[in-house]
C-alpha cells in the first residue's frame, strides 16, 4: 500500500498506468484512451497490481484476459 496515498509518474519512455486505484490488497492499474486494443502499458508497469482494467473506443467488446479486463470507453464512461 501506498505510505503517503499519493502516487506519481513521470512521462518518460517506462511504461506506466494511466490511473491507480489503491486497494487493501494491492492496486488497480487504469488504461484509459481512444484507439487503444494493447494492454501493454499494464503488463509492463513495474507496479505489483491486483488487476488491470482497460477501457478504449478501440475495444467492441468485454474480455478477460490473464489479469487484465478489457471494455469499451462507453461502458467505462458509465462507472
Amino acid at each position: 500500500m501506498l505510505t503517503d496515498g499519493v502516487v506519481s509518474f513521470a512521462a518518460g519512455s517506462r511504461a506506466n498506468p494511466d490511473f491507480v486505484i489503491e486497494t487493501r490488497d494491492k492496486p488497480i492499474l487504469l488504461e484509459v484512451g481512444t484507439g487503444k486494443t494493447s494492454s501493454k502499458q499494464i503488463k509492463a508497469s513495474p507496479i505489483p497490481r491486483r488487476y488491470g482494467l482497460m477501457a478504449s473506443d478501440g475495444i467492441r467488446l468485454p474480455a478477460l484476459t490473464g489479469n487484465y479486463i478489457q471494455i469499451p470507453f462507453n461502458w467505462f464512461l458509465l462507472l
